[in-house]
């Protein structure tokens, strides 16, 4: 074995160390906290969740399960130094399939959440007229259609794959991308279940916080008191939405770039 082979071998392992120590740091943390704020609404179970949190509840749960079942994945691939184990296919597409339905779970809540404080803050006089049963729909639909619609067209696209064969590189991490991401299945994707979330979170978010601010400039004496919880209503919002962004405003560039650049 060569100098230059030696060098590459030790310098893929430090790769592989640093990213799995990375995401150890950021994991038990994060475990920490979503134990300690299901333990505090566990305690407090009596007391009625109230609207804005219910979505919160749910995008935190679905965050929970990817932290401590999903990224245990990754995590085995950089702790064996870049080999995925077990070597199957059937592991591969099971890795996949729930990487990509998280994923996109994770995009399209952020995303009604955008919309759904709009709707809070903005119009609630509607809310109210809507009765109590229209507003539960309202309330429970979109968080449905978001847990649902990630599973059902990854199954198709990752399990099924009609419109190519997967190869898989066990060197790789989640074996290699699938074959349908260089398909118009996999630009669908790109623009609906990747880009559009951004952009929704994006827009929704820079309005709210537009108007609650200009709104906050023109109310006095008890309103002031209400926009001021509007105002924190925003920035628990922008907070979690600045950090998806973070994320995958990058990711999405670099796909754009990959499909039509390359």
């Amino acid at each position: 074995m060569s100098t230059n082979d030696t060098n590459n071998i030790v310098s893929y392992s430090l790769a592989y160390s640093a990213k799995f120590a990375i995401l150890i740091a950021f994991e038990i943390p994060s475990i920490l906290v979503s134990i300690l704020i299901f333990a505090h609404f566990g305690w407090n179970r009596h007391t009625p969740i109230k609207d804005h949190n219910h979505s919160i509840l749910v995008l935190l749960a679905v965050n929970f399960v990817q932290v401590t079942t999903d990224l245990p994945m990754p995590m085995h691939f950089f702790h064996l130094n870049g080999i995925v184990q077990p070597p199957t296919s059937a592991y591969c597409t099971w890795w996949v399939w729930y990487e990509f339905s998280l994923n996109t779970i994770n995009g399209c809540l952020m995303a009604w959440i955008s919309i759904e404080r709009h709707i809070l803050i903005f119009h609630s006089v509607f809310l109210r007229n809507l009765g109590t049963q229209k507003r539960r729909l309202l309330r429970i639909v979109p968080l449905v259609l978001c847990i649902i619609w990630g599973p059902i067209y990854y199954c198709i696209v990752v399990i099924f794959s009609p419109m190519c064969e997967n190869t898989r590189y066990f060197d790789s991490l989640l074996c290699g991308l699938p074959c349908y991401l260089m398909t118009s299945w996999g630009t669908f994707d790109l623009f609906f279940d990747v880009i559009s979330p951004v952009l929704i979170i994006s827009i929704f978010n820079l309005a709210l916080f537009v108007r609650v601010i200009k709104q906050s400039l023109v109310v006095v004496g008890r309103v002031q008191n209400n926009w001021r919880k509007q105002r924190k209503l925003a920035l628990q919002l922008g907070m979690i939405s600045f950090a998806y962004l973070a994320v995958w405003i990058p990711l999405s560039i670099g796909q754009l770039g990959q499909n039509y650049i390359n």
